[in-house]
């Protein structure tokens, strides 16, 4: 899995490339608690590019999005489609959070 972070007003983008699985976990929250603690409140996870996702990485993004609801922070998910679509819709996590089509769409609701 590959991270890419970008600022882009009001919010702090990350886009996920590859796979996202075990051991990618630990990158990925180390990641947002380096933005969270820096005082960035506002998150669009982009998942365009996304292929695969697992229990894991599922696991990681909802410890995630529970730490900064808790610091009155929002996060939102846009593009995500394919196989990744599936899994998000098959775990109710669809219902967690608020999704988007794109990362334009994202940012004007975040």
């Amino acid at each position: 899995m590959q991270i890419i972070v970008k600022k882009k007003d009001p919010a702090i983008i990350l886009s996920i490339h590859g796979h996202f699985n075990a051991g990618d976990a630990p990158e990925f929250e180390r990641i947002f608690n380096q933005h969270l603690d820096a005082g960035e409140r506002r998150f669009v996870l982009n998942m365009a590019e996304l292929t695969l996702i697992n229990s894991a990485g599922l696991c990681s993004i909802l410890a995630t999005a529970k730490k900064i609801k808790e610091r009155d922070g929002n996060l939102v998910v846009c593009a995500l489609q394919g196989e990744a679509l599936k899994v998000f819709e098959i775990s109710g996590f669809t219902a967690l959070f608020s999704l988007y089509p794109t990362e334009a769409a994202a940012l004007k609701q975040v």
